[in-house]
């Protein structure tokens, strides 16, 4: 089990970096983000974390908020998810 904990994967390193950033300029705390986007603020915790991936739905209910930094977002996203392919 300890083993599992030391080589578990951590999911949207880039994304939730961005996320972070984004919400840092705004001034917006998880609540915030969470009232704006109807995610669960447990979920978006979870994204920040790495312990749960940004899925599609999520992703595009974060951009439906954000203007500008759309872009940027959602090119983090597809690094993180697309890299490897």
């Amino acid at each position: 089990m300890n083993e599992f904990r030391k080589s578990r994967i951590i999911h949207n390193r880039r994304a939730a970096r961005r996320l972070y950033a984004i919400l840092e300029e705004k001034r917006w705390t998880q609540d915030t983000l969470a009232r704006r986007t109807g995610i669960p603020r447990s979920v978006i915790s979870a994204h920040f974390s790495g312990e749960r991936r940004i899925t599609v739905r999520h992703m595009s209910a974060y951009l439906k908020v954000f203007n500008d930094e759309r872009r940027l977002l959602f090119d983090a996203w597809l690094e993180d998810n697309f890299n490897n392919i």
